[in-house]
């Protein structure tokens, strides 16, 4: 093996990498059976099967520096080895939550909609909101960002969304919004000037 490479020059918690060895015509012939990675972090070495392609798709869980190691064996006999130190970083879990209308009036549909960064990824969404003391569940965990809400009862409501990634991690983000009672603002007509004989539709709009 002369050079082992990583589709990444740095690691991520809950990200694949894909490692490449570039071999000499030896090792042509050779099928992915032939190639042994192993993998080694504090001590605790893992054996990972090779692709079909000879290659190593590999997701880390955690941050830390890692021995990735290659042999490549035939009939039991070592013919040849690499080793490579890989670095495998984690950034910090955060969530953002936006709400559609943050003062609609009842009965008004209002969407929630939630964005998770870093941590380990394969993000769970969970929805709730706090309303006279009480906590009530919108949405368990799912992996759907959003969620609509349609309150029937005037008032502020604190919603909380809670995220949770591959590592069990979790992260929270609020927005309030607060339902009001719906009044007329205008009533606006499907004609600017009405004609004898012709319908005209008038359409109250509210808040």
């Amino acid at each position: 093996i002369m050079k082992l490479y990583a589709d990444q020059t740095e690691g991520s918690v809950g990200k694949t990498v894909k490692f490449t060895a570039e071999t000499n015509n030896e090792a042509d012939c050779l099928t992915a059976d032939n190639y042994i990675y192993t993998i080694t972090k504090d001590g605790k070495t893992t054996t990972v099967k090779a692709n079909a392609d000879k290659t190593l798709s590999w997701t880390p869980t955690a941050a830390g520096t890692y021995q990735l190691k290659l042999a490549i064996v035939y009939n039991n006999d070592t013919l040849v080895s690499y080793t490579k130190d890989y670095v495998v970083t984690k950034k910090a879990l955060n969530v953002t939550l936006n709400a559609s209308k943050t003062d609609p009036c009842i009965y008004d549909k209002v969407t929630l909609t939630a964005n998770a960064t870093g941590g380990s990824g394969s993000y769970q969404y969970k929805f709730t909101y706090d309303v006279a003391g009480m906590t009530y569940t919108l949405q368990d965990y799912s992996s759907s960002n959003t969620c609509t809400i349609q309150m029937t009862q005037l008032g502020c409501y604190d919603i909380k969304v809670t995220v949770k990634d591959f590592a069990s991690d979790t992260s929270y983000a609020y927005c309030g919004v607060t339902y009001a009672q719906s009044y007329v603002t205008n009533i606006k007509a499907d004609q600017t000037k009405g004609t004898v004989g012709k319908s005209v539709k008038f359409t109250p709009e509210t808040h």
